[in-house]
């Protein structure tokens, strides 16, 4: 099961980057497995993947909070979360 997020402002304004994290980790209790984030700006255009504490540190992504002063209009946040068995 995946948690998936997104954010878009319309007409290039910036969005708050803290908060995909915080959708993100919303969803953390379901099980923290992995996490991920892409951070686009549609003028440019660019992209950037970025990780967050969760993410495995082998991807070599860097930290969401790192893009905190470029400006994106486009965020998407992924949380691959655990299978938990309701029986138990």
């Amino acid at each position: 099961m995946c948690g998936l997020v997104g954010f878009w402002r319309p007409g290039g304004s910036p969005l708050d980057i803290p908060l995909i994290g915080r959708t993100c980790r919303v969803l953390r209790h379901r099980g923290p497995d992995d996490e991920g984030f892409l951070l686009v700006n549609t003028s440019k255009p660019t992209a950037r993947p970025c990780g967050g504490p969760d993410t495995d540190p082998r991807l070599g992504l860097p930290p969401l909070n790192s893009f905190s002063g470029e400006k994106f209009d486009l965020a998407l946040g992924f949380r691959r979360l655990a299978i938990l068995d309701p029986s138990i």
